[in-house]
């Protein structure tokens, strides 16, 4: 990861830990869709913190469509690593765009 990269990750996250201050003072919504999720923090991220039980999704009905919401304070205590109830420590990305493009069909 490049000095770019790093500011920009360390940028978005000091922004969602300032949402979630808002939250818990009831000016922004304490919650935030899966998409914004994986956006902030990648797809593959968040997945894996749900996969491992460390994330919990709640539902939110609209219509025949469901919207799936994660609370901003998991999500940003994950990405610290730093989650009370935490038993595994949340690895990085596996894989950047970057990486799969430079490598061949079979990963070589």
């Amino acid at each position: 990861m490049d000095n770019s990269e790093l500011l920009s990750a360390i940028f978005k996250l000091q922004k969602e830990a300032t949402k979630v201050a808002l939250a818990e003072v009831g000016l922004v919504s304490p919650v935030i869709n899966k998409s914004q999720a994986c956006e902030i923090y990648t797809r593959t991220q968040v997945e894996e913190w749900a996969a491992k039980g460390l994330l919990k999704a709640t539902n939110k009905k609209k219509g025949r469509s469901s919207t799936i919401y994660y609370s901003r304070e998991d999500l940003v205590k994950l990405s610290l690593g730093v989650a009370e109830h935490m038993n595994v420590s949340p690895s990085g990305a596996k894989g950047t765009r970057r990486n799969k493009l430079t490598k061949g069909p079979r990963g070589t």
